[in-house]
């Protein structure tokens, strides 16, 4: 058995399969394509920072900061994606939310808010079609709201009579 000792080795090397796999099938041109341009003299991409987004929970982690605390150092030369720090990822994010809007329920007791970003459903849809989702003769579409409980200054309260998010959840042809 031969032990190799490198400092290039990483606990998460698997990430470059995944982010390997984005690149071969050009997600990173489709997110330039289909989210607002950036400034010429952006140091990160818009594929850096949402495959930063996706290592951190990938990998185990549970917040933005997560970038910087635990997952800069592995994936400081990664060939796939340059690592913003978590102030960019959250400014970039930023851009990209639309103004929420309100209706009441018929008996005009409780106030949802929803947000609709055009830009967003169309990558969406594209990210979905070059996964060949639609390709199937029938599509099973379950949509349904799921409750994130919290103490947060923004929480509402729930149907359950506690505080928190109630984000809608969409899954097609999931069992």
């Amino acid at each position: 058995m031969k032990i190799l000792n490198s400092s290039t080795l990483s606990a998460f090397g698997g990430m470059n399969f995944v982010l390997n796999y984005l690149e071969e099938n050009q997600f990173g041109k489709l997110f330039t394509q289909k989210l607002p341009a950036l400034k010429n003299q952006s140091t990160y991409s818009w594929s850096d920072v949402i495959y930063s987004l996706l290592c951190i929970y990938l990998c185990g982690g549970d917040c933005i900061e997560d970038l910087y605390t635990h997952l800069k150092s592995h994936f400081c030369n990664n060939p796939f994606v340059k690592t913003p720090s978590p102030d960019t990822v959250l400014k970039r994010m930023s851009e990209l939310s639309e103004t929420s809007q309100g209706c009441k329920t018929r008996r005009g007791k409780a106030e949802h808010y929803y947000s609709t970003n055009h830009a967003l459903e169309q990558l969406n849809m594209d990210i979905l079609k070059k996964l060949k989702v639609f390709d199937t003769k029938e599509l099973v579409l379950d949509y349904d709201n799921t409750i994130i409980f919290n103490e947060k200054s923004d929480s509402k309260m729930t149907y359950k009579r506690n505080p928190g998010y109630q984000p809608g959840v969409c899954t097609i042809n999931e069992e």
